[in-house]
């Protein structure tokens, strides 16, 4: 799998941690214990999946200009 596409599934996780908690304070979906604890491991999975994503990008990038 490429370095960009991790980027990619990292910011979908982050943004499901942030939009999800959201919808909970305004009381679209009911708030759990699961569900937060599904924030929080969607939004920590994507932020780990962003940084791996990115090193790995960058490294392609490097080792294509040389």
């Amino acid at each position: 799998m490429d370095g960009m596409r991790l980027v990619w599934i990292g910011l979908g996780g982050v943004l499901l941690g942030v939009a999800l908690p959201l919808l909970m304070v305004l009381r679209i979906i009911q708030p759990s214990l699961w569900l937060g604890l599904l924030c929080f491991a969607a939004s920590t999975g994507g932020l780990m999946l962003g940084i791996m994503g990115s090193a790995m990008a960058a490294r392609n990038y490097r080792d294509r200009m040389r």
